[in-house]
């Protein structure tokens, strides 16, 4: 019977230490799984502050915009005409409300393929004027 009483015993023993590290295994997992959400809440509100940031540029960029159409300043030393392809007439605008008249515009066809350029409200086109685009 002493002998029984020893494989009992050593046998709870070793069912305690299984216990013991299950439950350290146990710990672990969830210290683990503690640092992983963190590092997730972490990138959260990373992406959160990324986010604010560029609605503040965007909102930025939109007041710069509208200050711009509302006191008529913007500048452009090109103009891309979209549906204009060269050819043997010039295209017709408004050149005096269309670019600054002020200043000298290169105007461009669909193809990005200069055709002239804008200056005093009027065009001076690539066929008429060879050194237009120079």
């Amino acid at each position: 019977m002493d002998a029984t009483k020893k494989q009992y015993r050593a046998i709870a023993g070793c069912n305690v230490l299984c216990l013991l590290a299950i439950a350290a295994l146990a710990f672990l997992q969830s210290a683990d799984k503690g640092e992983v959400w963190e590092a997730n809440e972490n990138a959260k509100t990373n992406m959160a502050a990324a986010a604010d940031i560029e609605k503040a540029r965007v909102e930025q960029a939109k007041a710069t915009a509208d200050l711009y159409e509302q006191n008529q300043i913007a500048q452009v030393d090109g103009l891309i005409i979209n549906d204009y392809t060269l050819g043997e007439f010039a295209p017709e605008l408004n050149w005096q409300n269309s670019v600054d008249p002020s200043k000298q515009t290169r105007i461009f066809d669909q193809f990005r393929k200069c055709i002239g350029y804008a200056y005093q409200g009027q065009f001076f086109f690539i066929k008429s004027t060879p050194n237009a685009c120079n």
